[in-house]
Order: structure tokens, then C-alpha cells, then sequence
């Protein structure tokens, strides 16, 4: 069990707060027993959170002030539910504490329908570390593959965002970009990976995009003709540096690095829809990957399309 799941009386904790205060705690540990004492309300500072006046607004404003976040309304009270469906994340914001909000506005706003990226629709201000909640349905014009969520795709979004929070900004985009439309890319027939190191993923006309492993985007006409476009990725090379590094700090990098590159195999392992595919890929990796920076640059490559590539939607 996690600290943060120990249930402290706010009494009891503000009591023991004091009490190390006038014993003359050194200040710099004041933040950290405040993480400890109050953890989810202080992750929720510094985080805005606007909602719009439509019904249920009220009831929600008082969930996110009691759980920390800096809650108002905007907008005059009484708009129609139906006309503003739209729920704007900026970037900025820690994505556990995005899913917390999410949770609680569908509680309270059972009418909301889309979820968005605010640097999506604005990359002047996607790194805001603010919350709109009840934006205008006109916001969904710039994503016309967008289709509205149903409630039980919106929750579905939301538990698969708690089981990997580290994903959840890239499973989000998948469900209003472009790509979210691509209806063969279910479990059942997602991406594959040939011999070649190829990924090829199924249209509904028995076509198919390729995707090769310097970042070109190819397409495969129904007869089987292979057409292949530009590259469109850079590849991941280390930094050149002139002067002389201390051993351990590169001993440290090199750890930090192989983590990376560990969590990227499992992810793949996670994500593709069978064995043959995963040996397929790691049968390619071991002909073409020279270094660690290569297994990285061709984990990354493969784990971009791989994602965008599949159907995200629980059925």
C-alpha cells in the first residue's frame, strides 16, 4: 500500500503540520510533508480548472475545490449542455491529475463528448496548465474525423488512461486526429510487422500503409503494387560533445538509456497483435540496430506507428 492511500483526518494532519512547525522544522521539508499530509491536493495546485455554466456545474466545482484544484465558472450560468460538449486539457498538465479531472466532469456533466489537446487546437497555448470544461462544440470544426464519444467509450478512455498514464496524452489524440478513423486497425487486425521490418496496416478495401523503418510512409494498392513516399522522422543519433565526461556520469546515462529502451520492448510487446509480428520485429532489430541509440531510434519509430495505427476504442 502506497502513502498515498493512507486516509489521514484533515484535523489530525493539520495538528501534526503545527506541531513540526513550532518544534522549528528546517522549511526546506514543509513541501514534502504537504505532499505527504495532503498528496492529491497538492499535486492539484497550480492546476486551473474553467468550467462553463451549464447544469451540473455548480456540483463540480465544489468536487475540484475540495480536491485542490483552482475551480470557477466562466460564462454566464444556464448555458445548454448540448451546445458545449467539449472538455480542453493544456499539455502542461500532469495527465493523472487531467484523468482525475475527467472522472469527477463526467460524474457531474453527463453530457460532455469530446476530449481534447489544447495545443491541438492552439500550439501557442498548449503548454497551458489549465482545464476548460464545457468549450463550445464548434471546437470539434478543426477535427472533423472527430466523432462524439459515447459514455461508455469516455470511461473506457479514462480506465485506460489510468492503466498507463504515461500513454494517456497519445491515446487521447487517437480519438479525434485523423487517424482514430482507421476502422481495420482493431485487435483483431491491427499492424503487423513483415520479415522485411516493414509495418503494414490493413484499409477496409484490402489496401494498406506501409511504414518502413527510416520513417517512410508507403502505400500497398489492392492488386499489391508497393508505393512509397518521403521520410518524415529524423533519426535519434547521440550529441557530439567536444570535452572529456566523467566516467560515471556516463555509466548513469547509459543506464538511464537502456531503462528507455527496455520500456520500449515491452511496450511493443503490449502492443502488437501476435507473436509472429514481435519476432518478426526483433528478428530486424538484431540485423539493423548497431547500438543502443539505433534500438532506441527503431523502438521509437515503431512504437509512433504502431500506436496511431490502432483502433483505440473498446468495443
Amino acid at each position: 500500500m502506497s502513502i498515498h492511500s493512507i486516509h489521514i483526518p484533515f484535523s489530525a494532519a493539520l495538528a501534526a503540520l503545527l506541531t513540526l512547525l513550532r518544534r522549528k522544522v528546517h522549511t526546506i521539508w514543509i513541501p514534502f510533508l504537504l505532499i505527504f499530509l495532503f498528496p492529491q491536493q497538492t499535486l492539484a495546485q497550480g492546476i486551473a480548472v474553467l468550467v462553463l455554466g451549464v447544469p451540473g456545474y455548480d456540483l463540480l466545482l465544489m468536487d475540484l475545490s475540495a480536491a485542490g484544484y483552482l475551480a470557477r465558472r466562466y460564462g454566464p450560468s444556464g448555458r445548454p449542455a448540448g451546445d458545449f460538449q467539449v472538455v480542453s486539457i493544456g499539455t502542461a498538465v500532469p495527465p493523472a491529475q487531467a484523468l482525475e479531472v475527467l472522472r469527477k466532469a463526467k460524474e457531474r456533466i453527463p453530457s460532455l463528448k469530446y476530449v481534447v489537446l489544447t495545443g491541438d487546437r492552439d500550439p501557442a497555448i498548449g503548454e497551458a496548465k489549465d482545464i476548460y470544461i464545457g468549450g463550445s462544440n464548434r471546437i470539434m470544426d478543426q477535427f472533423p474525423d472527430a466523432d462524439p464519444l459515447t459514455d461508455r467509450e469516455f470511461q473506457a478512455l479514462i480506465r485506460r488512461g489510468e492503466k498507463r498514464t504515461d500513454l494517456f496524452y497519445t491515446t487521447l489524440r487517437r480519438t479525434y486526429l485523423p487517424i482514430k478513423n482507421r476502422q481495420s486497425c482493431g485487435r483483431e487486425e491491427g499492424a503487423s510487422i513483415r520479415d522485411d521490418g516493414v509495418i503494414v496496416v490493413p484499409k477496409p478495401d484490402g489496401s494498406a500503409e506501409l511504414f518502413d523503418s527510416n520513417g517512410r510512409r508507403g502505400e500497398r494498392t489492392t492488386e499489391g503494387r508497393e508505393m512509397w513516399f518521403r521520410s518524415n522522422l529524423a533519426p535519434l543519433r547521440p550529441a557530439q560533445y567536444g570535452g572529456t565526461l566523467d566516467q560515471a556520469w556516463l555509466d548513469n546515462m547509459n543506464k538511464w538509456l537502456e531503462s528507455i529502451a527496455l520500456g520500449m520492448s515491452r511496450d511493443l510487446e503490449i502492443l502488437l497483435p501476435n507473436e509472429q509480428s514481435l519476432n518478426n520485429y526483433r528478428a530486424y532489430e538484431g540485423r539493423n540496430a548497431k547500438n543502443l541509440y539505433d534500438q532506441i531510434q527503431l523502438r521509437r519509430q515503431y512504437l509512433s506507428i504502431v500506436i496511431d495505427s490502432r483502433f483505440l476504442r473498446e468495443e
